[in-house]
C-alpha cells in the first residue's frame, strides 16, 4: 500500500513536467537505484539515452553507483551501451572501475560490434571499442583475471585488436600481475590469428 501511494505521489509530481526535467530526474533516480521511479519516469516519456552537456547518461549514472538491476532495466528499454561521456569514461570501463561483474555482464550482452569492424583499421576505432579497450586496460592493470576473461568471452565479435591486447599486457606487466600477463599472451595469439584471417578474406578477389 505504501509503495503504491509513493508511486501515485511521484506520478503527480511528474505530471506536466518538461522532457528536460524528466531526463534529469531519470539520471538522478538511476544514480540512487530507485527502480520503481525509473520505471515510472520512462513510461512518462523520459529518454533513456538523453545526455548532459558533459555526456552523462542515465545508464552511466546507474553503472557508476553499482545498481546492476537498474542497469538491466535501462538496457531492456533501449539504453545504448556505446554512449560515452565526453569528459569521462564509458559504461564498460566504469563497470570495471566499480568492480561490478553482473553489471559488466549485462552491458556486454547488449554491446553490438561488427566482427570485422575493428580489424579494418586499428587507427580508427569506434567509440564502443575505445571503451572496451579502456575497460581491458583497467582490468589488466589491476590483475582482475576474471574480468579480463569476461571481456573476451562475453563480448560479441572480434572486439580487441592485437595492439590493444599488447597495451593491456604492458600495463599488467608493469603492475606485476603475472597471471593476467599470461592470460593476455594467449588472447594476443588468438587475436593475431583472427586478424590474419580477416586480412586474407579482405584481400581475396
Amino acid at each position: 500500500a505504501a509503495k503504491e501511494k509513493n508511486r501515485q505521489s511521484l506520478g503527480k509530481i511528474i505530471e506536466g513536467k518538461s522532457p528536460a526535467w524528466l531526463n534529469a530526474a531519470l539520471r538522478t533516480a538511476c544514480g540512487h537505484g530507485l527502480a520503481d521511479a525509473v520505471k515510472l519516469l520512462i513510461s512518462s516519456g523520459a529518454d533513456v539515452n538523453a545526455k548532459t552537456k558533459v555526456g552523462q547518461t542515465a545508464l552511466l549514472a546507474a553503472v557508476e553507483y553499482g545498481h546492476a538491476e537498474v542497469v538491466k532495466q535501462l538496457l531492456e528499454k533501449g539504453a545504448a551501451v556505446n554512449k560515452r561521456a565526453a569528459k569521462g569514461c564509458g559504461v564498460l570501463s566504469a563497470a570495471v572501475q566499480v568492480g561490478e561483474p553482473q553489471t559488466l555482464r549485462y552491458l556486454l550482452a547488449h554491446l553490438s560490434i561488427e566482427p570485422q569492424q575493428l580489424f579494418l583499421s586499428n587507427h580508427r576505432i569506434p567509440s564502443e571499442q575505445d571503451d572496451a579497450a579502456a575497460a581491458l586496460n583497467i582490468a589488466a592493470a589491476r590483475g582482475s583475471v576474471d574480468i579480463v576473461r569476461m571481456l573476451f568471452d562475453e563480448t560479441p565479435g572480434k572486439t580487441y585488436a592485437p595492439l590493444q591486447i599488447l597495451k593491456a599486457r604492458e600495463l599488467a606487466q608493469a603492475a606485476g600481475k603475472t597471471v593476467a600477463v599470461e592470460l593476455l599472451d594467449g588472447f594476443a595469439r588468438i587475436a593475431r590469428m583472427s586478424s590474419a584471417v580477416v586480412d586474407s578474406d579482405l584481400s581475396s578477389p
